[in-house]
This record gives C-alpha cells, structure tokens and sequence, in this order.
C-alpha cells in the first residue's frame, strides 16, 4: 500500500508540475530570440549597401549615397551629397521621430517596436555645399541636414515583414558628414524572430551590444540603469575658468571662426571668420574677414572679404605671419575662377590675392597655410587636379613668394592613395611635408602621408576606420623625434574619434578613444607644450544636457602618461562647436574659437585660465 501511495503521490507530482509548466508557458511569452550580424562595411556612391536583416538571402533595405555636381553658377560648382535608406521590398520602414519624414538617429537602449512612428523611403544625412542660384543672383551656401550628421555608432530602427509578419531589428551605423561629402561604415544589424516583439537599439541575444552609441537619439532613451552604471569612466574631470573674449554677431564683425588662432607678443589674437563682414557680399551671409581680438575683448576687423572676381570669400583656415607682421591664409571659395584663393594681409591692412585656384591645379583649400625661409608658401585644396572625379581629390600646392605655383602633388598619385586633404601640413627641416587626408587609403578612412622635396608621396599609414580611427579632419603636429600626432573624426573603441600618434616608420600608436562623455568627433590640430602634454578640441560631446543632446564639445589635455582629462565641457552660451585648435601662452592660458554658440550663435573667443 505504501510503494502505491509513493507511486500515486510520484505521478500527482509530475501532473502537477507538468501543469505548472503548461501554466507558465501559457503565461509567460516566448523567449526573445536576437539574431545579429555583425559587419564592417564602407558606403559610397559607387558601393551602395544591400542589407539583408534576416539573412534570408532577400535585401530588405538600400543604405546608399549620392551625389550631384552642378557647374551652372558664377562659373563655378555646387555639391550635394545624399545618404538615404530605402526598403527593397515594399513592406519595409525606418523609425523617425514624429512628425518629421528623416530617419531617427537612435540612441542605444531605445525600443525598436510597434509604439514608433515609422516612414518608409527616408534621408538619413544631406550636405550641401558651392555656388547655387537664388531668385536669380548666385549665393555661396554650405549647410548639412538630418539626424545622422556627425554620428558615431548610431542606430536605424527598422520594421520588416517575411511571410506576411512584421518583425524588428536595427542597423548600427557611423557617419561623417564633412564640407561636402558623406561618409558612412555600417558596424553591424541584428532583429527579433518573434513577431511583433519589440527589440532595444544594440541588443544583441537578448543582452545589449558593447558598442556605446552616441547621444545623438530624437527618440526618448530607454537604456536601463544597470547598463548605464557599466559604462566605463575613463576621463578625469579638471574645470578651469573660461572667460568669454567675444562673441560674434554674424554681422559686419563677421560669424562662425573655424580656423586656429595665432597670438602675437603683445597677446593680441587674429584669426578669420567665415561668414560677416560686408554683407553686401552673399547677403546676408557676408563672404567672411579676418579679424583681431586684444587683450582686453575689443574685436577690429582688418578685412572683409568681397568675393569674385578679385578677392576671396569664406576663409575656414587659420593664419601665419612673417617677421614683418604680414598675415597669410586661404579662402575656400572667390577669387578668378571661384576656386579659393592664397591672400597676403600687411600691417595697414592691404589685402593682396596672391594666387587664385582654377580646379584643375586645386580647388577649395579648407586649412592654412605653412611658410619656409624663402618665403614660400605650401598647403593643401580639399578638392581639385584631374585624378579622380569631376571634381577632383584634392591636391598639395606649393606658391614662390611671388605667388607662382610649382608642381602641385594631385591626389590620388595610385591605388590605395589618399584622397580630400582638408587640413594643413607640417614642413621639417629638411623641406618634408606631412598631412592627412579625409578619405582614400587601402580602406577608404584617410591616410597619413608625406610628400619629399622631389614631390614624390608616401602613405605612412592607412586608417581602417575602427579601432585605430578614421577620418582625419585635422593636420599633423611633430616631436623632435620625428612622431607625428593627430586626431581622428571617427573610429576608435566607442567609436567617436581618436588622438593617435604615428611614428618615423609608419607604426600607428593610439593615445586615447574618445567615449562622447569626454568628447566626440574631433576636428582640429592638436597642441603639445614643453612637457609633451597635448592639447585640443572636440566638435561635439562632452555634456550631453546641452546642443540637442549631442554635447556642444569640449578641450581636453592628454598628459604624457595617456590620462584624458576634460578641461572644458560647452553648452551653447559660452561657445559651441569648437572646430580649431589652441595657443597658449607662457601662464598655460589656453585661446581659441568657437564655430557656434554665444548670444547669436556666431561662436566665441576664448582664454581658458588654469
């Protein structure tokens, strides 16, 4: 009797907890089940990407850039770059924020389901940048549109059917979008199996991807606690005490500096604005000026530039100055072909177009210039030469004193060479230059390179675009040993920007990955002091409370030892956007400029104390 009760009690066990179960999985929903995918891959206009979420062998979205040329106004060119993201299939759609036909940049963390606002074919980013007629007058315009401008590790919320099902997933992206082209790096996709289930931006087998997206999301985040809390600190915090020289009006005093300042011994500074100046040029833009601050915040304008046929418009570099206190710089777009042009500035404030750019030996110069003893000038056009597309690569000018150039170097010179230099060189003393450009190289992601006083080039290095960076903006700075020390725009652990160091023999050294907490996307030259401590700015980052959540940028110091700290973190009223370099003085006060933020959002001056 007893072994039949044991056997009855046994099997009234199992009923039960077979019933249980039953009960659980009718409560409880099926199991997320996460697909991902992970890639690595360029978009251009000549790779377009097929991406097939659920690897059924059917794309279910188009990733693709386009561009147009137009050469109808002032005989010059306008550009406009286009990323957008369309379905392949006809059922399918990208999460954008509401009310608003663009794909949503989404921050990792943030759900990807039915409670979005979906839209079907959407622009991701837009650049637009030349000569474009206006009501019948022809107006310089550079501007750049959508939620994906400047981003690194972002995410496209997607929405998909197979079989008559609608399933979510997301697509991880980065993208550049620089004074005229787009370019973007797919790093990975993944979606939920399970019908109808929603799935957060990163997930990745139901835990969330290592990737830190930038905050950049339209959308409201969602990322957990926990998850935020193992976000790793790896930036020390020093303030120190900005002042405010001057903010720029975008009037005749002139708007949105992009170039490096340089402070003479009297500590006054100079430097160019883009836009101001005499608005009677590109009204009511004004073509730019070049400009003085002293010490006590008093601002002068010593030119304003008036555009074609004789003069230049809309400088982006900074300025050097000779031993007789003549200034020199560039200006992306005037002089006799529309093309930019090399100005000399004297004391009086006469200014002399020392060479005009005709497109095919160069076009656009976006970085300054550096100067040798004879007095020759070298430097570098984003655009320009006949190597490439219709509008050119870019090239390395050189002009006498006189203003004759010689020999320019026209990129790419072969395969795997670099492509758009936007930055200004570095000149040793044995008449080597070394620069970076934007894009080209083995991977696309830009190089480091030299060119020898024969005018032969070497690529020293080759960015890949992930952990050792990408897109260098900015110029080189050179150690007595012969290093050489930049920044990347994009690429590095977080995905937001690196400082990199690479060496005589062409061995890069990463210094330190940016996070975005202690800066992202940085474009400017770096400064190293006596220590050889560096200094800099990022473009974005930094506190994310301000500038639509992308952070306003900071200035950091990377000490000799690799620690990063945040010396400056911007939020808009005291400056935004910093898209140059600094100068210190012999009391470590560091100056620079703003491209955005104060009173009327024409950027700043500014000392930072210690």
């Amino acid at each position: 009797m007893k072994s039949r009760f044991v056997t009855h009690l046994n099997r009234f066990a199992i009923a039960a907890i077979l019933a249980g179960m039953i009960m659980l999985a009718w409560a409880w929903p099926a199991e997320a089940k996460i697909i991902y995918t992970p890639a690595n891959v360029s978009i251009d206009p000549t790779h377009p990407y097929s991406l097939d979420v659920n690897n059924d062998g059917l794309a279910d979205f188009t990733i693709q850039q386009t561009n147009d040329d137009i050469h109808s106004c002032k005989q010059g060119a306008g550009y406009v770059d286009l990323l957008t993201v369309t379905p392949t299939q006809g059922n399918g759609e990208v999460i954008s924020p509401t009310g608003y036909a663009y794909a949503a940049a989404m921050n990792k963390g943030v759900q990807v389901g039915p409670q979005r606002s979906f839209i079907s074919e959407a622009p991701m980013a837009v650049v637009k940048s030349g000569y474009f007629p206006i009501l019948g007058k022809c107006y310089f315009l550079h501007y750049t549109l959508g939620d994906w401008v400047n981003v690194s590790k972002c995410y496209l919320g997607l929405s998909f059917q197979t079989n008559g099902e609608t399933h979510y997933g997301w697509a991880r992206l980065s993208v550049q979008a620089g004074y005229v082209y787009i370019t973007a790096t797919l790093t990975g996709y993944a979606y939920e199996t399970i019908p109808g289930q929603s799935i957060l931006a990163g997930q990745t087998k139901g835990a969330e991807d290592d990737a830190t997206g930038a905050a950049n999301s339209t959308i409201p985040d969602t990322i957990s606690p926990s998850a935020a809390l193992a976000i790793p600190l790896r930036v020390a915090a020093q303030a120190r005490t900005l002042t405010v020289l001057y903010s720029f009006t975008g009037g005749a005093d002139g708007g949105s500096p992009r170039g490096r300042l340089f402070r003479d011994a009297s500590g006054n500074l100079y430097g160019t604005a883009e836009v101001g100046g005499d608005t009677s040029c590109n009204p009511p833009s004004g073509c730019g000026a070049v400009l003085k601050v002293d010490a006590t915040g008093n601002e002068s304008v010593l030119h304003s530039f008036v555009g074609s046929p004789n003069d230049g418009w809309n400088p982006l570099s900074g300025l050097i100055a000779d031993a007789s206190g003549n200034v020199y710089g560039t200006t992306v777009s005037g002089g006799s072909s529309n093309a930019g042009t090399v100005f000399r500035l004297d004391t009086a404030g006469n200014e002399t177009v020392l060479y005009s750019f005709t497109s095919s030996n160069g076009h656009g110069p976006h970085a300054g210039v550096v100067r040798d003893a004879s007095g020759n000038l070298y430097g570098t056009t984003f655009l320009g030469g006949s190597k490439c597309n219709i509008a050119g690569c870019g090239t390395v000018f050189r002009l006498s004193a006189t203003g004759k150039e010689t020999n320019p170097h026209i990129f790419p010179a072969a395969a795997g060479d670099g492509r758009y230099p936007s930055a200004e060189l570095v000149l040793d003393a044995s008449g080597n230059l070394y620069g970076t450009t934007t894009r080209g190289g083995t991977a696309g992601f830009g190089t480091v390179f030299k060119v020898d006083t024969t005018n032969k080039e070497t690529v020293l290095y080759s960015f890949s675009g992930g952990a050792d960076g990408g897109n260098p903006n900015a110029g080189l700075i050179q150690d007595a040993a012969g290093n050489l020390y930049g920044t990347t725009f994009s690429g590095g652990s977080s995905g937001n920007g690196t400082v990199f160091k690479v060496d005589a023999t062409g061995k890069e050294t990463v210094l330190h990955s940016f996070t975005g907490k202690d800066g992202a996307g940085p474009f400017a030259v770096l400064m190293r002091d006596v220590a050889g401590n560096l200094y800099g700015t990022t473009n974005s980052g930094g506190d994310h409370s301000f500038c639509s959540g992308f952070g306003c940028g900071v200035v950091f110091k990377l000490a000799k030892t690799g620690k990063a700290t945040v010396l400056h973190s911007f939020t808009g009223t005291d400056g935004a956007n910093p898209a140059a370099g600094l100068v210190q003085d012999a009391a470590g006060n560091l100056y620079g400029t703003t491209a955005a933020g104060g009173p009327d959002g024409f950027g700043v001056v500014f000392k930072l104390s210690p």
